[in-house]
């Protein structure tokens, strides 16, 4: 089965099935693909995830439907899977830029999102870098099993994949390898619609060992798309002499900051440095537009959880701790040339943030660099600033919406339906949307965030389940989220 065809086949199937339920697991099984491995290669290649495409396909059909139909808003909500008419207007307007009431009149224009189908190139998506290139055959050496029913809980190629991490024999295939492409890779064979060949393995030359099989990969001409991940794309990523250029040129650094914290049953523990890195990757794509040089430093991400610090998972360090690493960072990059560093962060925790704040400051008079931290003009009262402080880079960008405020005034201000929404938008296979429909609205009012404010066990008492604001309400902020990070990623480019 050719793979394109297999993607074209779920894409039928999502379509037939834009006003009813979307079985994940049975669009996966058209691919020969789990439902997680069938979601990441749909982003990867559509640069949207298969939510957002369904979004706004039903978005779509239902603006269409109120143009030539007499159709109540309830019955329409309800038909495309929103489970209140607030919800759908809410969406609605997002999606189309007036209500469902003002879609109905003559005059009006709606958008349109057409339906995607899967060549070399994606139409109706954004372009991908590739490259095509003819490679030799290859001998790989790895674990195959045979699949039955791809998407099975029993033969899920998630399972086998977390089973090699886990035993001790990932590393050993990584011991083998000794040929490009390097790495541990799955190689698949569809033998027929319901039955793949799977290997997890490594191109080598050297003997099998104990429990591996080797195989033929032919010579064939491959399309090689280029992929850039969280941490991919940064220093890391670099040589030391590309390093040494940039700083000659007199590159800006971009300093991701963040921590590893609880971000309740739904989001990953590292959503908060996720959010810096796609600010550091937006700001330095548009920044170098306009003729700008940019670098973004290895993340940092061992910081200060004084709110969130009784669920496990929010690692902490002392803020003198992390003021001697901030230190030494930046006295690394000194060393390497740089003179001139913007700090992001995008985790609130106000321990965390003055401890950010005291090591720019330092750094300024003790190594003698132009460093800043990009802050909010909000937060400012917060830590006793006036903006006008040399070590700090206020956000004077012009918001039309504010976040983390609901319309009954209570906060959502941590893995709630904002930060949920930037997640889908960004990082979707890390969200377990499985759960977020049955958690129930944790929002502070001011008299809770006191208690947030506090730390300590206390905190479970008014967020029992580590977030607080209503992650369910997401899908009706995921317009507004990519509008608000365009705003602050385009002035930031603008400003530094």
């Amino acid at each position: 089965m050719n793979i394109l065809y297999g993607m074209n086949q779920a894409i039928d199937y999502m379509e037939r099935n834009l006003a009813g339920e979307i079985d994940l697991e049975q669009a996966a099984s058209y691919t020969g693909y789990s439902s997680t491995y069938f979601q990441r290669i749909f982003a990867c290649i559509a640069q949207l995830t298969v939510m957002e495409y369904g979004r706004k396909r039903r978005l779509t059909l239902a603006g269409a439907e109120l143009k030539n139909r007499d159709i109540q808003i309830l019955d329409l909500a309800i038909k495309y899977g929103y489970t209140s008419a607030d919800a759908f207007t809410k969406a609605f307007k997002g999606f189309h830029g007036v209500t469902p009431s003002m879609a109905r009149e003559d005059h009006v224009k709606l958008n349109s999102f057409s339906p995607i189908r899967f060549h070399i190139s994606v139409e109706g998506s954004s372009e991908m870098k590739y490259r095509m290139e003819q490679r030799k055959a290859m001998r790989v050496i790895g674990i195959q099993r045979h699949f039955v029913a791809p998407g099975n809980d029993e033969h899920d190629v998630d399972v086998f994949w977390n089973e090699v991490m886990s035993n001790g024999m990932y590393e050993r295939l990584l011991a083998l390898c000794d040929q490009e492409p390097y790495g541990v890779h799955g190689f698949m064979q569809v033998v027929d619609e319901t039955h793949v060949d799977y290997m997890i393995g490594v191109v080598s030359k050297k003997d099998t060992i104990e429990g591996t099989t080797e195989a033929m990969v032919p010579a064939s001409l491959w399309a090689i798309f280029e992929q850039t991940g969280a941490i991919q794309d940064t220093m890391v990523d670099m040589t030391w002499k590309e390093i040494e250029e940039k700083a000659n040129q007199g590159s800006l650094v971009l300093l991701p900051l963040g921590v590893i914290e609880e971000h309740g049953p739904h989001l990953p523990l590292g959503s908060d440095i996720y959010a810096s890195l796609y600010i550091c990757h937006r700001v330095r794509e548009k920044a170098e537009h306009l003729g700008k040089s940019c670098v973004i430093a290895p993340p940092y991400y061992w910081g200060i959880n004084h709110c969130t610090g009784a669920f496990p998972g929010s690692f902490s360090v002392r803020p003198e701790t992390m003021k001697m690493m901030l230190h030494d960072l930046l006295l690394n990059l000194k060393q390497f040339g740089f003179r001139r560093v913007i700090a992001i962060n995008q985790h609130g925790d106000p321990v965390h943030n003055q401890t950010i704040l005291e090591a720019m400051k330092e750094a300024r008079e003790e190594l003698g660099m132009d460093v800043k931290f990009f802050i909010e003009l909000f937060d400012l009262p917060t830590y006793q600033l006036t903006g006008q402080e040399e070590y700090c880079l206020v956000d004077e960008a012009d918001y039309s919406e504010v976040p983390f405020l609901d319309e009954d005034g209570k906060l959502d201000i941590h893995a709630g339906a904002y930060e949920t929404a930037f997640m889908a938008n960004n990082y979707s296979d890390t969200v377990k949307y499985e759960l977020i429909q049955d958690l129930p609205d944790h929002s502070l009012s001011y008299e809770t965030l006191n208690i947030w404010m506090q730390g300590g066990e206390g905190v479970k008492d008014v967020v029992p389940f580590g977030y607080a604001g209503n992650p369910a309400g997401y899908e009706v902020h995921l317009e507004m989220e990519k509008k608000l990070f365009d705003i602050l990623c385009n002035h930031l480019a603008e400003v530094i």
